[in-house]
C-alpha cells in the first residue's frame, strides 16, 4: 500500500493531536476553588485559581489581588500556587507544598542579607560616580 504525502501528513497530525491530549490529561491536579468547602472565597480569588482562566486574564486579576487583597487572600493564592508548584503526585496531597512554604521561609532571611548587602554597594557605586563626575568637571574648569 502507498501513502500520499496529503495521507502521511494527516497521520502525522492526529499522531500530534493524541500526544497532546495525552500530556493534558498527564498534568498535576491544581487547586479548584470549586473543590474546596466551608472557605469563603472573593470571586475575584475564584476566578483567578480557576484551572481555565487565561493566562492573560490570570495576570490582571493578580494584579487586582496585588492591588487591593487582604492578607488572607494573598497568602491563599500563595498557597494556591505552592500547591499547584509543587507538582503533588495524588490530589489530596499538600506535603510537597507544605515543604516548598517551609524552604521559602528558610530563604527570606538569606534573602533579606543579599539585598542589604546588594543595596550598600549600589549606593557605594553611585557615590563613586558622582565624586568621579564632579571630579571631573573641576578638571574642565582647569583648562
Amino acid at each position: 500500500m502507498k501513502i500520499t504525502k496529503r495521507q502521511l501528513k494527516r497521520i502525522i497530525r492526529e499522531s500530534l493531536q493524541v500526544n497532546l491530549l495525552e500530556a493534558d490529561e498527564e498534568e498535576a491536579p491544581a487547586l479548584d476553588p470549586d473543590d474546596l468547602a466551608g472557605l469563603q472565597i472573593p470571586v475575584g480569588l475564584k476566578k483567578m485559581l480557576d484551572p481555565d482562566v487565561s493566562p492573560a486574564k490570570y495576570a490582571a486579576l493578580d494584579s487586582q489581588l496585588d492591588a487591593s487583597g487582604k492578607p488572607e487572600h494573598q497568602a491563599f493564592a500563595l498557597i494556591a500556587f505552592a500547591y499547584n508548584y509543587s507538582n503533588p503526585s495524588k490530589p489530596d496531597d499538600f506535603g510537597g507544598a507544605k515543604a516548598l512554604l517551609r524552604k521559602a521561609l528558610q530563604l527570606v532571611p538569606k534573602i533579606e542579607k543579599a539585598r542589604a548587602k546588594g543595596a550598600k554597594k549600589k549606593a557605594e557605586k553611585k557615590k563613586a560616580e558622582t565624586t568621579t563626575s564632579s571630579g571631573s568637571e573641576s578638571d574642565s574648569d582647569l583648562f
